[in-house]
């Protein structure tokens, strides 16, 4: 376990005073485990191991997933993921860095879709399981039997795969400068994107940014995973504390852990 230096500044701290006991404890157990560039696996089932480990049977997940959101809002530490796997890196941590490399991925750009292409000469996004039924079989009649049926309107096969595809990014997306993309839009909604939009209240009509777009089809999410997350963000009774996003893309960056608290939230449910 790495050497941590807790300086006196964590006691007058305006960020940490926010946090109640139980999460203070938690930050702190934290800033032992993360790596020399502060970042850790964000995974709850991993912290939970890592952080108490004589408290496995007294600590749940579902205090884990409480925490993180906890410090997440005070401005302590950021959430992110990286090819569907949740990381996370505590802020402004200032520790003397040993290592020349961090044990975890880099944080994403927070206005850059979530992708380990650093080029967009290499490994073109496809659109084709951006299909718009959300049942993942890439085909968009939504029976979930894989075989390809022209949707309805001007919308038909691909000349090269035979899938049926709708075009919702621009050509060289990946060109366009990084905040340029938080306010261009795409060419079309389909109707995965308007499904997720509907959780926000938006408008079928209301066009997705192209980063947002971006960040959804880097995730390809299955059935049960839409479900999951509908049922927790449509709930009228989350319990005690609402910790859903209020932005869809920063659910779309963080889609990973809301399917973690999602989990919990269906667990605890009557």
């Amino acid at each position: 376990m790495p050497q941590r230096l807790l300086r006196e500044g964590i006691l007058t701290s305006d960020r940490v005073d926010k946090l109640s006991n139980p999460d203070e404890v938690f930050y702190r157990r934290l800033m032992s485990v993360v790596d020399d560039f502060g970042r850790f696996d964000a995974r709850p089932a991993i912290l939970r191991s890592s952080l108490y480990p004589l408290r496995i049977e007294r600590v749940r997940e579902a205090d884990i997933v409480r925490s993180l959101a906890s410090c997440q809002e005070a401005g302590l530490i950021r959430l992110y993921n990286v090819d569907g796997k949740g990381y996370l890196t505590i802020l402004d941590f200032r520790q003397q860095v040993r290592a020349k490399n961090s044990k975890y991925p880099d944080p994403p750009d927070e206005e850059q879709p979530l992708s380990n292409c650093t080029s967009s000469d290499v490994h073109p996004i496809s659109d084709d399981h951006l299909d718009g039924d959300g049942d993942g079989d890439g085909n968009g009649d939504g029976d979930g039997d894989g075989t390809p049926k022209p949707p309805e309107g001007d919308i038909g096969p691909s000349k090269t795969t035979g899938r049926v595809t709708e075009r919702v990014l621009p050509d060289n997306w990946k060109r366009i400068p990084k905040g340029e993309q938080k306010t261009r839009k795409v060419l079309r909604n389909n109707r995965l994107m308007e499904r997720i939009g509907g959780w926000f209240n938006r408008k079928p009509e209301t066009l997705w940014s192209i980063a947002e777009a971006g960040a959804l089809s880097q995730i390809s999410p299955p059935p049960e995973d839409l479900e999951l997350l509908e049922s927790w963000y449509l709930a009228s009774n989350v319990g005690e504390r609402d910790i859903r996003r209020r932005d869809l893309l920063t659910l779309l960056n963080n889609w990973s852990i809301d399917l973690d608290r999602a989990r919990l939230w269906s667990a605890e449910m009557p």
